[in-house]
């Protein structure tokens, strides 16, 4: 394992800063969000999104990212439309975009040329999802948490219980000092899979995913985003070393949102 990519990888997570939504060349990966082996209780869950369902090019993230010719530009998808989730005195806040598009070179890797997305603003994802609108977002936890299996966030939100839950089997266990002095945890598992449960009962899974290459999934957002009184979640999920992945799950969607980029050699 190269131990210079996974200490990268991991201090990426703990940044509000990641690649574009744009498919690489080598095309996108099958999708590993799954439905399979829900109970009955989750007959009235509150959270029925359908793996079947993933939106792109709704969910846009704040990095710099190589320019294909045959691909939209940032400038192709972000528009006055769009709105920034972002912090501003410890709050966070859904506002209109305040940033800046332009180009940084060329890509060592590829030798496409890159170009970099500048937001103005502490911003963790850019959102273009009709169902949200300005101002303050209820926000229950905001930082980087690594699911590893056998280990849950829990907390209560409007009268509500909920405990998001991972399950698999740790292939590889380790701590990091960061660049601040910070303790950094990681994990790879295999037969990996992340559940949403409410007052007890299976709601629905995020993560069904037999092998992770080099990478681990961590929470990185839970609030109120659609305003309709349940959590709503935001997840890293990258599936190998050399992509950057984020999963937005909203309590009022059928749907889940993905922004991704592969930036691999």
């Amino acid at each position: 394992m190269n131990k210079s990519h996974v200490i990268c990888g991991i201090l990426i997570l703990f940044s509000f800063v990641a690649c574009n939504p744009f498919e690489d060349k080598k095309g996108k990966e099958q999708d590993d969000v799954s439905q399979d082996s829900l109970t009955t209780e989750t007959a009235a869950a509150i959270y029925q999104f359908n793996k079947d369902s993933i939106a792109e090019h709704q969910l846009f993230m704040i990095d710099v990212f190589r320019v294909f010719d045959d691909e939209k530009k940032p400038q192709d998808i972000i528009n006055n439309s769009w709105l920034d989730l972002h912090t501003k005195d410890n709050k966070y806040y859904l506002d209109s975009l305040d940033y800046s598009i332009e180009m940084a070179g060329e890509d060592a890797c590829s030798g496409y040329p890159l170009q970099e997305v500048k937001s103005n603003r502490n911003s963790l994802l850019f959102m273009n999802i009709p169902s949200l609108h300005k101002g303050e977002v209820e926000t229950i936890f905001s930082m980087s948490k690594v699911m590893c299996p056998n280990e849950s966030y829990s907390f209560q939100f409007n009268n509500n219980g909920y405990e998001l839950k991972a399950t698999g089997e740790i292939s590889l266990q380790q701590n990091y000092v960061d660049d601040f002095g910070k303790q950094v945890q990681y994990c790879e598992s295999t037969d990996y899979s992340l559940a949403i449960y409410m007052n007890g009962k299976l709601q629905n899974r995020i993560l069904d995913k037999e092998t992770f290459d080099q990478t681990t999934v961590s929470l990185v957002f839970v609030g109120d985003l659609d305003k309709d009184g349940y959590a709503d979640f935001i997840i890293s999920a990258p599936r190998h070393y050399e992509e950057q992945r984020y999963l937005l799950i909203l309590s009022s969607d059928n749907k889940i949102y993905e922004a991704y980029n592969s930036f691999d050699c």
